[in-house]
């Protein structure tokens, strides 16, 4: 009895902790004033090709799903700037213990050879709630990455101690990166997340990683919608279409045996062949030891990245971003 009421004084502490320390959430890192919602169309002085309405509502569907996703790509590498921000909430059950509820957020702008990236997520809700104090410390994560000339990166990587907070409104997290450790790589030996951003995706999708049934390609007035799932049907599949993904997962959650389920894409394109917003569904699967006892970790997670093409959107004085290595 003596010391379940311990435990119990223990988890209380820790709680209470926690909620003070968010109550004065930092604003140091960029500061997403951007109008993402809005419908932003892109340029009109830069020459990219539209989108060729014959072949994307053509009958083959497999074969307008491949055109418009290579249509967007290339139409990306020819700009001198753009933006995304991405905001994804998941639900990750673990076993019969419970469950953790995180949202996280993202920011990505690319001007001419110069770009940053940044993302924080955040546990925000447990049940039962003694799950929240246990999960957060290892799951609760900050980074942010910055390139002056796309040939090297400042990297910085911080947890706990970046006092990550979760808000109502977007944002959503916020998190004190003065106090991170920062490492400077060459692109070659690290993420690079303009490669990423031009790539539409870290999942590849390509002719022989999609399920060609079930594709449902529309048009709106000035966008086409194109509806499709990554092929998981096998660990080859597996392989082919999440490897980099999947693997910077397991590395970020202590999952060595972490991999997708299912990856369900959404992708809206604007008539002038750039990207306007892209819906990701996926669902993973882990073994992970908690207090000696092996559980299974299922993790559903819903993606919402928003494209934007205004200057401004990029301009990095304007996003409060500290494009520098000694941060303040």
């Amino acid at each position: 009895m003596k010391i379940k009421f311990i435990t119990a004084i223990i988890i209380i502490v820790l709680l209470t902790l926690l909620f003070a320390a968010c109550k004065k959430p930092y604003e140091k890192e960029a500061a997403f004033a951007f109008s993402y919602y809005n419908t932003i169309y892109g340029y009109n002085d830069i020459e990219i090709e539209t989108v060729d309405n014959n072949i994307a509502m053509g009958d083959n569907k497999e074969e307008a799903l491949l055109y418009l996703v290579e249509l967007a790509k290339s139409n990306l590498v020819l700009l001198p700037y753009a933006s995304k921000i991405a905001v994804a909430e998941g639900k990750t059950t673990a076993g019969k213990l419970g469950y953790v509820n995180m949202i996280a957020s993202s920011i990505f702008i690319a001007k001419e050879n110069s770009w940053y990236f940044q993302s924080i997520s955040k546990f925000n809700e447990a049940k039962p709630d003694m799950l929240l104090p246990i999960m957060q410390p290892v799951l609760d994560k900050a980074e942010r990455h910055f390139s002056e000339d796309s040939q090297s990166v400042f990297v910085q990587n911080i947890g706990k101690k970046g006092n990550i907070c979760a808000q109502e409104n977007f944002p959503y997290n916020t998190c004190d990166f003065s106090k991170a450790s920062g490492s400077e790589y060459a692109i070659a030996d690290t993420t690079d997340y303009r490669n990423d951003f031009n790539n539409i995706s870290t999942f590849v999708i390509n002719n022989e990683t999609i399920v060609s049934e079930g594709i449902k390609v529309s048009r709106n007035s000035n966008y086409y919608v194109v509806e499709f799932e990554l092929d998981l049907s096998t660990e080859q599949a597996k392989e082919m279409a999440t490897a980099i993904q999947r693997d910077y997962l397991r590395q970020l959650s202590k999952l060595p045996s972490l991999n997708y389920e299912k990856i369900e894409i959404a992708l809206e394109i604007w008539d002038n062949g750039l990207p306007k917003s892209m819906t990701v569904l996926e669902t993973w699967k882990g073994q992970m030891t908690i207090f000696l006892i092996e559980l299974t970790i299922d993790s559903v997670n819903t993606t919402k990245h928003y494209y934007s093409y205004h200057p401004d959107d990029s301009d990095y004085e304007k996003q409060n971003v500290c494009f520098c290595q000694n941060q303040e």
